[in-house]
C-alpha cells in the first residue's frame, strides 16, 4: 500500500513502518482522517529514525506525512 489512513477516533495509536533496509526507495503516505484530539503516531522499526526522531505524530484531521526509505533510515519528503 502507498497510502495508509489512520482513524484515531476511539484512541491514539502507533503505525510502525517496515524496516528501512527491506524498503529501500519505498514511499508511504500516512494520513489522519478523524477530527479527534488523538494522535496517529508514525514509528520506525526498531531503532530506525524518521528525520532524526524516533516518532512523528500526526494530530490534525486530514494532515499527512510522506516518508521514503534510503535503506538505513526514513526521510520525510512532504
Amino acid at each position: 500500500d502507498y497510502t495508509l489512513t489512520g482513524d484515531a477516533t476511539s484512541a491514539a495509536f502507533t503505525m510502525t513502518l517496515p524496516t528501512a533496509a527491506s524498503s529501500t526507495g519505498k514511499i508511504f503516505n500516512i494520513k489522519k482522517i478523524d477530527a479527534s484530539a488523538n494522535a496517529v503516531t508514525l514509528k520506525g522499526s526498531g531503532a530506525e529514525l524518521i528525520d532524526g526522531s524516533n516518532t512523528r505524530a500526526i494530530t490534525s484531521q486530514y494532515s499527512s506525512v510522506t516518508v521514503q526509505s534510503n535503506g538505513t533510515v526514513w526521510y520525510i519528503i512532504l
